[in-house]
């Protein structure tokens, strides 16, 4: 079966033939982990988003729609496993930073800077919403999900310099739209 072209194996596997799924990943298994821990950073990580993408093909055969973009599926597929798996992380490695911090001190919170604080997010979620689509899931990569300018490039298969002059770019004009001004620097 390895010697059948990547559009052969897919369709005998969308047909039900288990030895051409075990062939297709014989054959991507190691594009797949490159790919993940690229994104990752993390061998072990990598290694679970790997199991994850062959597990969701398993499952999911008819999520390729196109037998001749395999390749392509399988691309973005580990790419949005591998995202998942970093988001996961990174919300696991701050709650447990925010309960060290809790345990350590307990803060006490005044009334009015509640009302400061929603005022604040309010202004800031209408700012947010007058950006792109794009533009906001590049800022959520960044400051919500904690990626780092290579991380979010490798995802978005774009150079870290053009992720880092774009984000940029996005802070700036939501500090226009606040009337914040610049930090010192």
């Amino acid at each position: 079966m390895t010697e059948l072209s990547d559009v052969d194996l897919v369709g005998w596997f969308l047909k039900g033939d288990r030895h051409a799924f075990t062939a297709l990943v014989r054959r991507w298994e190691g594009f797949v982990l490159r790919v993940a821990a690229r994104v990752t950073v993390d061998r072990n990580e990598a290694e679970e988003v790997r199991q994850a993408v062959f597990l969701r093909l398993l499952e999911s055969p008819a999520a390729v729609r196109q037998p001749d973009r395999f390749a392509a599926w399988l691309h973005r597929t580990t790419v949005n496993e591998a995202i998942s798996a970093v988001r996961r992380r990174t919300r696991r490695e701050r709650l447990a930073a925010g309960l060290r911090a809790r345990s350590v001190a307990v803060e006490t919170v005044k009334p009015c800077d509640v009302v400061v604080a929603a005022d604040e997010a309010e202004q800031l979620s209408t700012a947010l919403g007058r950006l792109e689509p794009d533009e906001r899931s590049l800022l959520a990569l960044r400051f919500d999900e904690g990626l780092t300018f290579s991380e979010i490039a490798a995802a978005l298969g774009e150079p870290a310099s053009t992720i880092k002059t774009r984000t940029a770019r996005l802070v700036a004009r939501l500090r226009v739209m606040l009337d914040v001004d610049a930090p010192a620097g």
